[in-house]
C-alpha cells in the first residue's frame, strides 16, 4: 500500500517513545509529525493536514489530550490510536468511550502498530471508482485523494474535505446550502451543526486557492464552472 500521502501525528511527553515511534512510522512510508503534550495544541493538527493521531496516555488525567480532540468539531473525525502503559480493561473502556480509533498497550509491539495503521487506513479509504477528474486547471485523483494544480504542485486532502470538493466538482454550477451539504456528505443520521461545513470549506480554500469554491451571501456554495 502507498502511505507516503498518510500524515501521522504522535504525541507523548516520552522523547524517547515519539523519536522510536516515528522512525518506524517513516520507515514504513508514512509522514510522522511529533509533539509533545506542552506544545500540542488543535492548530497542529488542521495546519498540518493531520490524518491519524497516535496519543500516549499513561495517566488517566492525560484522557483529556483525547476528549479535546473528540470534542472540537473541526479535527473530531480524525482517528487517534492511544498506546498506554496502563494494562487495566476499565481504562481501555473509558479510552474507548472518549473516542478512540484503537487501543494498544505498552510496550509497543511495532509491526502489529503498522499492520493496524494499514488496515485501518484500507479500510477508510478504500475507494471504487478511481478515475482522475478534471476541472478548472484542477486534477482531481479519488483513488489517493491527491489534487494537482496546473503548476505541477499536488496536495493530499482528508476524506470529508476530499468528499466535498468532489461532489462540488461533479455538480459545478449548482449552488448547495450548508444543510444540503450536510446530509450529502455527512448523511442524514450525523448529528453536527451546520457551520461544519463552514470549517471545512475553508480548509479547503486555504488549501486549494478561494477561487475554487464561491460563496453566494445568504444561499450557499458552489464550484464554479
Amino acid at each position: 500500500m502507498q502511505t507516503d500521502k498518510y500524515k501521522i501525528l504522535c504525541i507523548d511527553n516520552d522523547i524517547s517513545h515519539l523519536s522510536n515511534l516515528s522512525e518506524r512510522l517513516v520507515n514504513s512510508g508514512f509522514i510522522a509529525l511529533i509533539s509533545s503534550r506542552r506544545d500540542f495544541s488543535i492548530d497542529t493538527i488542521k495546519k498540518n493536514n493531520i490524518e491519524l493521531i497516535i496519543l500516549g496516555i499513561h495517566q488517566f488525567d492525560e484522557l483529556n489530550e483525547l476528549s479535546l480532540i473528540k470534542q472540537d468539531r473541526s479535527v473530531s473525525d480524525i482517528p487517534v490510536f492511544v498506546y498506554s502503559t496502563i494494562n487495566d480493561e476499565y481504562f481501555e473502556i473509558t479510552v474507548f468511550k472518549n473516542g478512540a480509533e484503537d487501543f494498544i498497550t505498552f510496550p509497543l509491539k511495532m509491526m502489529t502498530l503498522i499492520a493496524r495503521i494499514d488496515a485501518f487506513f484500507n479500510r477508510k479509504y478504500k475507494v471504487l471508482n478511481n478515475s482522475i477528474i478534471r476541472a478548472n486547471g484542477l486534477e482531481i485523483n479519488p483513488n489517493n485523494f491527491c489534487v494537482r494544480f496546473q503548476t505541477g504542485a499536488q496536495i493530499y486532502l482528508p476524506k470529508k474535505d476530499f468528499l466535498l470538493l468532489t461532489f462540488l466538482v461533479d455538480h459545478a454550477g449548482q449552488i448547495f446550502n450548508r444543510n444540503e451539504l450536510l446530509n450529502r456528505i455527512w448523511g442524514n443520521d450525523v448529528f453536527i451543526g451546520e457551520r461544519t461545513v463552514d470549517v471545512h470549506i475553508r480548509r479547503l480554500r486555504e488549501k486549494i486557492g478561494s477561487e475554487y469554491i464561491k460563496t453566494l451571501k445568504g444561499v450557499g456554495y458552489m464550484f464554479p464552472k
